[in-house]
């Protein structure tokens, strides 16, 4: 048990196959997509399900074998998920080292300067920036695709829309 991340949740059935449709961090879903087996937390018990297709054109959906039908998919519905860790090794390693070039970038919520990232840290289910405020605190903020408007290499500076009160919650 202790081999398998959880990585998100079923949300509800899709479609008339027996898909289920997904709500994974896009931090896995790559891992997801490459992956043979899904597993579905019943009564607190990885159950592997070995994933037969993959659709993602209303999320990520995908067709479990012995799931066939609606019905059946609706079993799993608000389910927890996971994958092996053996599945998200490569992945992790890659992701965070793309992210490895935003060390020392002066992160911005807009137009307001939150601080500077110190480090870049994959914890389950999120990577998160590392930042040092003006009073010298470390604040965790979630690298979230959506999040980010624009990344200024040449003068290392990267800004975020974050969510109304964020920074009050965690600061």
């Amino acid at each position: 048990m202790e081999d398998i991340t959880e990585i998100g949740k079923i949300v509800k059935p899709d479609g008339i196959k027996g898909f289920v449709l997904l709500d994974v961090n896009q931090l896995y879903e790559k891992s997801v997509e490459k992956a043979d087996f899904l597993f579905i937390f019943i009564d607190g018990l990885p159950v592997p399900f070995r994933i037969e297709k993959i659709k993602s054109d209303r999320g990520l959906g995908l067709k479990l074998e012995e799931v066939d039908s609606p019905e059946d998919a609706a079993l799993f519905t608000g389910l927890s998920v996971g994958l092996h860790k053996k599945d998200l090794l490569q992945i992790k390693k890659g992701l965070v080292n793309e992210k490895d070039d935003l060390k020392n970038f002066v992160l911005f919520d807009q137009n307001t300067e939150v601080g500077m990232i110190e480090e870049i840290v994959l914890y389950p289910g999120q990577l998160m920036a590392l930042v040092k405020n003006k009073s010298g605190a470390i604040i965790h903020i979630p690298m979230i695709e959506y999040w980010i408007i624009s990344i200024d290499q040449k003068n290392k500076i990267i800004c975020m829309n974050l969510p109304e009160g964020l920074l009050e919650v965690i600061g």
